[in-house]
């Protein structure tokens, strides 16, 4: 997530923004291995 969500050197400054913009990378990076994780499992 660091390099996808260009969270190794953050463009914003303070708590809430950074927290703000690590929940969407998450729930991106989520959904993401959820499809992967899914597209495993079914023949």
């Amino acid at each position: 997530m660091k390099t996808v969500g260009n969270l190794r050197k953050t463009r914003h400054r303070g708590e809430d923004r950074v927290g703000w913009v690590f929940t969407l990378t998450a729930a991106a990076y989520n959904l993401v291995r959820i499809r992967n994780l899914t597209a495993a499992i079914s023949p």
